[in-house]
């Protein structure tokens, strides 16, 4: 008869080693929207103050490579997000084969919510700007900044049940792959077919590699490199070279001398993480936060473009992923956590709103008119931190 307590002991250690890494996640989340937030205010304050002309002529100071030249800005927009949305990738894999999204009955709501809080957005921005020259940013209101969005709900503690946090986190790792989809379908320029097919012929050496099992990272950061390259040349945006990198980099482990070897996608995530999370991520807002809060941009925020990206983050996020995952259940496909009311939901889904880092990139890609990418970039900071607060406030008023 087998002994209770060794199984006890093999069910904890099991649980434990599942969730260690949704729980090393939170953290770094928490502490990288503090950054955010911190590098956020640093650029507000830096360009509106006396030295204000200063800080665009930093992040467009131009650096000439014999290869090609770029200015700052676009080294971090281009080149340092690159490594963030490889993180991502790398991510949405995991989630895929071993984690939240592994299985059917775990995808299903998560994915049902995400599928709602980006067509009700969508929705809501288009009514206020359909038929105008801003309606190419649709997508703005779409995403999810899940390092703000977690770092509030750390603070909250255990006020927000530990299933809500998980979905909240599964439903930001399908909201960035579906951001990831709309970046490399919507938002690509004219294509170079030449280009194209090397990009091609380099994702099929990925696909080989990954075939064989072959683990060095070093090549699979080479050929990453050559990618982002092509990529950058055929007119997709060069980031999501990041996204096939990671997808193709092995999860297996195999064992040496009896020893269970940490497969190349953990000690790649390893790598990374903290650096994308503690850098690269406050780095990109506070290169893209300055933004000159004068008379225009105080009567801009009454505009169609940002008042739609105001409500669609605010509201369509919270209303569109509540609605559609009770609707769901309430037809018998999708479930809801155990204990778990609809307020309590809806509550959580406030913070979803918080959309930040990933509207402000999307911004820079739907627009070219510098007032415009301003005007949303205002917007979607208002927006995000309305949802904060109201998320963070009605869920410590929660009993």
């Amino acid at each position: 008869m087998p002994n209770p307590i060794l199984k006890s002991r093999k069910i904890s250690k099991a649980f434990a080693r599942i969730s260690r890494p949704f729980l090393e996640f939170l953290q770094l989340q928490q502490a990288s929207g503090y950054l955010l937030l911190l590098a956020t205010l640093i650029a507000l304050i830096w360009a509106n103050s006396p030295f204000g002309d200063s800080f665009a002529h930093f992040w467009h100071t131009k650096i000439d490579l014999q290869i090609f030249s770029f200015t700052i800005e676009q080294f971090v927009n281009d080149g340092l997000m690159t490594i963030f949305f490889t993180v991502v990738g790398l991510e949405i894999k995991r989630e895929l084969v071993q984690g939240t999204l592994s299985t059917r009955e775990q995808a299903i709501l998560p994915v049902v919510g995400a599928i709602g809080g980006m067509a009700f957005p969508a929705i809501i921005f288009l009514l206020f700007n359909y038929n105008t020259e801003a309606a190419t940013g649709w997508a703005i209101p779409t995403a999810t900044d899940i390092a703000f969005s977690l770092a509030i709900i750390q603070l909250l503690g255990n006020r927000v049940p530990l299933s809500l946090k998980v979905f909240l986190m599964a439903l930001a790792v399908v909201d960035d792959l579906g951001a990831i989809i709309i970046i490399a379908s919507v938002y690509s320029e004219q294509l170079n077919l030449l280009y194209f097919l090397y990009s091609a012929m380099l994702i099929v050496v990925l696909f080989g590699m990954n075939k064989w099992n072959i683990k060095n990272l070093f090549l699979y950061s080479s050929v990453g490199a050559l990618l982002w390259y092509s990529l950058n040349a055929t007119g997709i945006h060069p980031t999501i070279s990041g996204v096939i990198l990671a997808l193709f980099v092995p999860l297996k482990s195999k064992n040496i001398n009896g020893l269970h070897a940490e497969p190349p996608l953990e000690i790649l995530l390893h790598k990374l993480n903290g650096f994308a999370s503690l850098l690269i991520m406050p780095l990109f807002a506070l290169c893209n936060s300055g933004v000159s809060v004068n008379v225009n941009a105080v009567n801009n925020l009454f505009s169609s473009l940002s008042l739609g990206i105001f409500f669609a983050l605010l509201c369509g996020k919270s209303f569109g992923i509540t609605l559609t995952v009770v609707s769901t259940s309430k037809m018998g496909l999708t479930k809801l956590p155990v204990g778990i009311k609809i307020y309590d939901l809806f509550l959580v889904n406030i913070l979803a709103g918080i959309g930040f880092t990933m509207s402000i990139f999307v911004t820079n890609l739907a627009f070219t008119n510098q007032q415009m990418i301003d005007t949303s970039k205002l917007a979607i900071i208002l927006a995000s931190f309305t949802a904060g607060a109201l998320g963070y406030t009605l869920i410590r008023l929660r009993k």
